[in-house]
């Protein structure tokens, strides 16, 4: 126990820091304390949802869960890249089990029929990724009226994550992963202005605060769960580090120019 205290010490301490925490330091440093990788086959009979899977961390997520023979729901906003992603997957991995999903997080009537949709045609779901994000530049609202990041980091991922309860509950052992970032640690959490409406919209500083959301709420999540007996459902967040991503590339180039080493 208290050499599993003293682990979450240096974690902390790490992501605190950011340049160790994220960049590749923090990554070499942790694997001496990791768990092994999963073996072979070990989700097999296992389903699982990845959001925003249709480029970079989604779409390796996805590859990774098919590679332990589980069954990978593939969602994304556009069809096309979603058959794409699906595509590259089955591709790599033969015989891979991947459900192909068109769904905009950040539209709540959207997310409310494909869960609906969803929860008619499968009986549980052991794992949800809520990856899918968004950068815009400029303050964009969504067709209920929601600043577009606070819809697809935390409206839309709280919404899903409702509606699918059940399918979570009665897969008896679920997880559920909000993907974090550490640009969560260059703003404060605001409550005053949810909506981003006051002064000049920053989309990169709004990432940031809707990045810091989801880890609350994730949090919130985990709290409300752990006190209900009889339900195995696990809620947690978690950053990837600094990733070559074509988000990073078209939203950050200056940033990737510098991080990229």
């Amino acid at each position: 126990m208290r050499f599993t205290r003293v682990l979450g010490v240096i974690d902390d301490a790490l992501d605190r820091s950011v340049v160790l925490g994220y960049t590749k330091i923090g990554s070499r440093l942790r694997r001496t304390w990791w768990p092994e990788d999963p073996r072979p086959k070990a989700m097999a009979g296992k389903r699982v949802l990845v959001t925003g899977a249709t480029a970079g961390i989604g779409e390796a997520i996805a590859r990774s869960f098919a590679e332990l023979d589980a069954t990978v729901h593939l969602l994304g906003r556009n069809a096309d890249k979603v058959a794409h992603s699906a595509g590259v997957i089955r591709r790599a991995v033969p015989g891979a089990m991947v459900v192909e999903e068109v769904c905009d997080v950040s539209d709540l009537d959207a997310v409310r029929a494909w869960c609906e949709d969803l929860s008619g045609r499968i009986e549980e779901l052991h794992g949800v990724v809520h990856n899918a994000g968004a950068m815009p530049m400029e303050r964009i609202e969504t067709p209920q009226g929601h600043e577009t990041q606070l819809a697809c980091h935390v409206l839309g991922p709280h919404l899903m994550t409702d509606r699918l309860f059940p399918l979570l509950r009665d897969a008896h052992g679920a997880s559920v992963v909000f993907m974090a970032s550490g640009g969560m640690y260059t703003t404060p959490l605001s409550v005053d202005d949810l909506e981003s409406k006051s002064g000049d919209y920053n989309g990169v500083r709004v990432y940031a605060r809707t990045k810091r959301m989801q880890v609350v709420l994730a949090e919130a999540w985990a709290r409300r769960l752990s006190g209900v007996s009889g339900y195995d459902i696990r809620v947690e967040s978690m950053h990837p580090g600094w990733v070559e991503t074509p988000g990073v590339a078209d939203a950050l180039p200056l940033f990737r120019v510098v991080t990229r080493p």
